[in-house]
């Protein structure tokens, strides 16, 4: 029979010499109901907390490194107290514009021109642009400076109809009774011509007119 060892006389394991083939002395209670002393391998046990469903209730972490394969997390809703920073090209997707409410940018972060704009030809999302000069070969830019052009024309086209109406409504022949036509941009007196014609404008179902 073995000499019975307390585990407080055992020496302390030091860090630098603690590795997954090292072993863990438990109490297993789990098919036994007195107990059965086992050991357990640290890359055994740390296997098996990876793959439990744990639920913790408050967890203070001062800082997260991802590994080579990243860090996924899957939460229900995340409160920051402070700030967050996303880095240079850090893709965003899952956020509705419609769900955002109460936003703030950094006015140093923006230049002019600086927008939001909705890029269907890349898979659908929101991306940033800009709509100056700094972007001349981007065809998003030449697009809404067409459309600008177009509208601008499409704006004097309507100044100019808006002075033409006003024109006519404003160039109204003499109220003397007389007949009158445009020649030229003035109004003649037509009466003399007129009146002779309207000798034969009534028939009156006889041989000829009256």
């Amino acid at each position: 029979m073995a000499d019975a060892v307390k585990i407080s006389e055992l020496p302390n394991v030091t860090v630098g010499s603690f590795g997954v083939q090292d072993h863990f002395i438990v109490n297993d209670v789990s098919n036994d109901t007195v107990g059965v002393t086992r050991k357990i391998s640290v890359g055994s046990f740390v296997n098996w907390i990876s793959t439990q469903d744990l639920s913790f209730d408050n967890i203070e972490l001062n800082s997260i490194t991802p590994g080579p394969g990243g860090l996924n997390i899957t939460v229900d809703g995340i409160f920051i107290k402070d700030e967050l920073t996303l880095d240079v090209g850090t893709n965003v997707t899952g956020i509705d514009i419609d769900d955002l409410d109460d936003v703030s940018i950094d006015e140093g972060l923006l230049t002019h021109g600086h927008v939001l704009m909705w890029d269907s030809q890349s898979g659908g999302s929101w991306v940033h642009d800009y709509v100056d000069l700094s972007n001349a070969g981007d065809s998003t830019s030449i697009k809404l400076d067409l459309l600008e052009d177009t509208i601008n024309t499409l704006n004097d086209s309507i100044v100019i109809l808006l002075d033409s109406i006003e024109a006519l409504q404003n160039d109204v022949p003499p109220n003397d009774g007389g007949y009158y036509a445009k020649q030229n941009g003035q109004w003649v007196d037509i009466t003399d011509i007129i009146m002779p014609a309207t000798n034969y404008i009534i028939y009156d179902g006889g041989t000829s007119p009256t």
